[in-house]
């Protein structure tokens, strides 16, 4: 009962929304220091379709070497969703925001 209340609010709250909300694109997530892996793994949990590029990197200890697969960009998880559905992203732990930009500021002009 509370769940299809709920779907039923979002699908009357996102109704306004223009189409482009409802189509997939590729977006960024920034994520907590070191977390990719882990948001990665929450996102396969739930079925969000994500890429986490990885490079192998060889670390050398005193009496040790160990090969590690790290992350190509550090703090980010590329997600191919829809804008729409930003809210199961950020409610994945570890994902802090998604990377978006500003439009410059309209600047006065001087007279």
């Amino acid at each position: 009962m509370i769940v299809s209340n709920i779907s039923e609010r979002f699908d009357r709250e996102t109704a306004h929304l223009p189409m482009a909300f409802a189509e997939p694109h590729w977006y960024v997530a920034y994520t907590c220091a070191n977390h990719e892996k882990r948001v990665t793994q929450q996102l396969l949990e739930r079925s969000v379709e994500h890429f986490l590029p990885l490079h192998d990197s060889v670390r050398r200890w005193n009496d040790r070497r160990v090969q590690l697969q790290l992350p190509l960009f550090p703090g980010y998880v590329f997600v191919y969703m829809a804008l729409r559905d930003r809210l199961k992203i950020l409610q994945v732990p570890g994902v802090a925001r998604l990377v978006g930009f500003r439009r410059p500021a309209v600047r006065a002009a001087r007279s």
